[in-house]
């Protein structure tokens, strides 16, 4: 991630599973893993900027109240997504959301923390974007969803990104590296497409399904 701060991205997403048993993982599980990897994230940025330029949003006031107890005595300052004053996200260098997305209104609320005139970068922890890109919530019951899409986190740029799925493939984007898809059966795992471009999930899918058909075949 650092190569794409420097590189001057003002919207970043990083989208991986953050525990290895995803299918069958609590809730609880999945917010403590994320609070545990944005605190990592963090120790590793102060080094690098001044921390009263670091942000770190959580979704409601639960959360940002535990990751305080958690936490402890740290150098950054920690918010509320909805509460906030958008000077205290636009005024920073660095502003870190996690796991927006559990009510759709903690991603609509994600464009008002967004300025033309602000330097400060924005980075999303698992914000579970692809519901919001993949047409899972329809125009014409979530306008004001699509309206934050469209305006703002559409921009959002995956620069770390991993997607498992169910017939052995794996999507993944480093950056600046391009997209790669990955294939793992009994012999191991292999690179069988990469390009510049995100793929749609549907080719994905149609791609993973002709080499299990192929593999199959062989046997």
């Amino acid at each position: 991630m650092l190569k794409a701060l420097s590189s001057g991205k003002p919207l970043i997403e990083l989208q991986f599973p953050p525990i290895s048993n995803m299918a069958t993982a609590a809730l609880n599980e999945l917010l403590d893993a994320n609070r545990a990897f944005t605190r990592d994230l963090m120790r590793s940025l102060v080094p690098k900027y001044d921390a009263k330029d670091l942000r770190v949003l959580f979704p409601d006031v639960g959360e940002a109240r535990l990751a305080r107890d958690v936490y402890g005595d740290v150098p950054f300052g920690i918010g509320v997504i909805p509460k906030q004053q958008p000077e205290f996200v636009q005024r920073a260098g660095v502003a870190v959301i996690v796991n927006p997305g559990f009510n759709i209104s903690e991603w609509i609320n994600i464009q008002n923390l967004v300025s033309e005139d602000s330097k400060c970068t924005l980075v999303t922890v698992n914000a579970d974007f692809d519901k919001v890109r993949g047409g899972y919530y329809p125009r014409l019951f979530y306008p004001g969803l699509h309206k934050a899409r469209d305006k703002v986190l559409k921009r959002f740029e995956e620069i770390y990104y991993i997607k498992s799925f169910s017939n052995g493939g794996t999507l993944l984007r480093r950056f600046p590296e391009g997209w790669k898809l990955f294939y793992a059966d009994k012999d191991g795992t292999t690179l069988i497409w990469e390009g510049e471009e995100r793929p749609e999930f549907r080719w994905v899918e149609q791609q993973l399904g002709r080499k299990r058909m192929e593999d199959l075949a062989g046997r």
